[in-house]
């Protein structure tokens, strides 16, 4: 019995030295070191869903969030947030610190305010929206690594405390090609795809639904237009016929077949506090249309006029073809269409992932000054500058507060 206790404790001190001269090797090597120490960080980092590149203005795009959850007893500040496309890490694709937090953060559970929003309190999740736009001719990296440095507190014992998490694979899988739903031109992508704060409640709308954190409408875009006069709509607001997108053809983007269709859905008064009917998970989408395009990508078509709904359940569409008129029907506050494509299943469209896509060719007519320099999308107002010429692109996602011409072929 001597013996083997004998043998149990030089065990345990040759694991120890083991585990001591692993952790000094670890420190030494530590490329923590060139942006503070590696000291114990009571958060967890997780990123949801590996990025799909998508090009949109002459650049290839990395869109995906960034899950920051505190685990410890104590408050957590975020310094910065670097994102490297190799192990070495010498320059970061992106970098987030200090005012870039107030566009790209929001911590859930908490009301947003003006002050400072880097602080994670105990037991609360911030998460991270990051967008990273590179050249066409820079080499694209497969993987994604993230540095993220905490500022000093008594976990760090006055020194910067890093984590160097998550690895992410970038997906390997391309964005699917479309045709555009609509056609003409002075349509604006509002709410569109933008990587800041308060300008999309697509892009940094999270619902919880079936014990998961979702983002649908990741790349959803709300298709209004202006008219000849600069306005999205001429005479009485709260009439929509009076709008300018209000009746438009609405078409499908891609063959496929139609798992879910509603119609009948009252319309809503523009502009109005109360909707038409009280809001449910049932007509949340008013009068639409979801269409399996296939391998995985279902598009969404929501806010048509009632009676106007074309297409019905088990339906075969082409490319091409009129599913419905634009309106103002469902979760909608004015005339536009809502349209986006993600992972959804049939008949469940908030269990689902947003998913990019890009348009074969259209237009670049202009765009709206984001900050807004009006208050409300009432008073929102754009013009063509004299002598400005449309921009074709090819291949691209639209954008948010741009504006489109897709003429009709």
């Amino acid at each position: 019995m001597n013996k083997l206790i004998a043998r149990f404790f030089t065990l345990a001190l040759v694991m120890s030295m083991a585990v001591c001269l692993f952790a000094n090797a670890e420190e030494k090597q530590s490329p923590e070191k060139k942006g503070g120490i590696s000291l114990p960080v009571g958060a967890i980092v997780e990123a949801p869903i590996n990025p799909t590149i998508v090009r949109a203005e002459g650049k290839i795009n990395f869109v995906y969030e960034l899950h920051i959850t505190n685990m410890s007893k104590k408050p957590i500040n975020l310094k910065k947030i670097e994102v490297f496309g190799y192990v070495e890490r010498e320059s970061p694709l992106v970098c987030y610190k200090a005012n870039d937090f107030k566009d790209i953060l929001i911590r859930l559970g908490e009301k947003p305010g003006a002050n400072d929003n880097r602080e994670i309190k105990p037991g609360k999740r911030a998460v991270a929206y990051i967008w990273i736009a590179l050249d066409e001719k820079r080499l694209v990296p497969d993987k994604l690594y993230h540095r993220i440095t905490f500022d000093e507190d008594e976990i760090s014992r006055g020194e910067l405390a890093v984590l160097n998490v998550p690895i992410i694979n970038v997906s390997k899988e391309k964005p699917i090609r479309i045709h555009s739903p609509l056609f003409g031109n002075g349509w604006l992508a509002a709410e569109g795809p933008i990587n800041i704060n308060g300008y999309s409640h697509h892009r940094f709308g999270i619902i919880p639904f079936k014990g998961k954190a979702w983002i649908p409408q990741r790349f959803a875009i709300d298709w209004m237009k202006f008219g000849p006069d600069g306005e999205l709509f001429h005479g009485d607001p709260s009439k929509n016929e009076n709008w300018y997108c209000y009746g438009k053809k609405i078409h499908s983007v891609a063959d496929g077949i139609v798992v879910e269709a509603m119609d009948g859905v009252p319309e809503n008064v523009p502009l109005a506090k109360e909707k038409a009917v009280p809001m449910t998970l049932e007509n949340i989408c008013g009068n639409y249309a979801l269409i399996d395009i296939g391998n995985g990508h279902y598009a969404l078509y929501a806010h048509m006029i009632p009676g106007s709904v074309k297409v019905k359940k088990g339906d075969k569409v082409k490319t091409g073809q009129v599913l419905g008129l634009l309106g103002n029907s469902g979760n909608s506050t004015a005339p536009h269409l809502h349209f986006h494509i993600s992972t959804t299943p049939s008949g469940n469209l908030l269990a689902s992932e947003g998913l990019p896509f890009e348009i074969g060719s259209f237009l670049y007519e202009g765009k709206i000054p984001v900050p807004f320099e009006c208050e409300s999308i009432k008073g929102m107002v754009w013009k063509k500058k004299p002598g400005a010429k449309p921009v074709a692109r090819k291949n691209e996602v639209p954008l948010g507060y741009k504006i489109y011409a897709f003429p009709e072929k």
